[in-house]
């Protein structure tokens, strides 16, 4: 139960509680993007009940009916690597970047439920982090980039 969505994302052997659920499968970091979104925050009480004032269950019932835009692999990619650099932000105490990497996200996850409505502004948040994701990047996966972070111990 909580008041907002608390998906994450962790490759390690994990036990939970009741409480907690533990999804498997492909595309998780997609999902967890679409999850974790502000238009989940915006949706999900139209489709789950109030628990306690505001608190809601995410629970496989409710959370099953979510529409998750289907889209390629390659089109899931910059979603991913959005999340693990929000998971890398997180890890080493860099709160604002991850603000801000969640707010590029919500954006891109706009561009996937009102595609016309962001074309129509001049507003295509997905074609921008492509771009600047692409020239970060520079052909290189994410998993090879240096991960240091200047004056900060590992």
């Amino acid at each position: 139960m909580s008041p907002i969505s608390n998906f994450t994302f962790n490759n390690d052997m994990l036990f939970v509680l009741n409480t907690a659920c533990i999804m498997k499968g492909e595309a998780l970091k997609y999902f967890l993007a679409i999850m974790n979104s502000k238009i989940l925050s915006w949706y999900f009480p139209y489709i789950s009940t109030d628990v306690r004032g505001n608190t809601r269950r995410y629970i496989k019932q409710y959370v099953e009916n979510f529409p998750i835009p289907e889209i390629s692999p390659s089109q899931q990619l910059p979603f991913e690597i959005l999340v693990d650099c929000i998971l890398f932000a997180k890890e080493n105490d860099m709160e604002p970047e991850a603000n801000t990497f969640e707010s590029v996200i919500d954006g891109m996850v706009y561009d996937l439920y009102f595609e016309n409505h962001m074309k129509e502004c001049k507003t295509d948040v997905l074609k921008f982090a492509e771009k600047d994701i692409d020239e970060v990047m520079l052909d290189n996966e994410f998993e090879s980039l240096n991960d240091t972070i200047p004056g900060k111990k590992r």
